[in-house]
């Protein structure tokens, strides 16, 4: 007999915490009206803003390759992704990858 494989149906807590945390917590000093001076202090970071851009691109050049690059997946595989997703993939990709350069530039 073999064993079926069930996948967990797990929520991942941890992540959902991580990216709340990463969303919520700039925005709690104005929910409690704390604001001002120490914002100021974030324009001493300017000087490295160089240093930034650089895990920033090698980030999209890494989405770049898993998106476009062919792999050796064989087609019978059936956890290959199916083309209307990786076109959505690819768009959203792109789209990103704008917005992310355009902030760059104008910030």
């Amino acid at each position: 007999m073999t064993k079926k494989e069930t996948k967990s149906k797990e929520i991942p807590w941890f992540g959902i915490g991580v990216i709340a945390t990463c969303c919520h917590v700039p925005l709690m000093p104005l929910l409690y009206a704390i604001g001002g001076a120490w914002i100021s202090s974030l324009a001493t970071t300017q000087t490295f803003r160089f240093l930034f851009i650089i895990p920033i691109l090698l980030y999209i050049g890494l989405g770049y390759r898993k998106l476009y690059l062919p792999l050796n997946i064989s087609k019978e595989d059936p956890s290959c992704i199916p083309d209307g997703v990786k076109q959505k993939q690819r768009m959203l990709f792109w789209v990103s990858s704008l917005l992310i350069i355009l902030i760059w530039i104008l910030a």
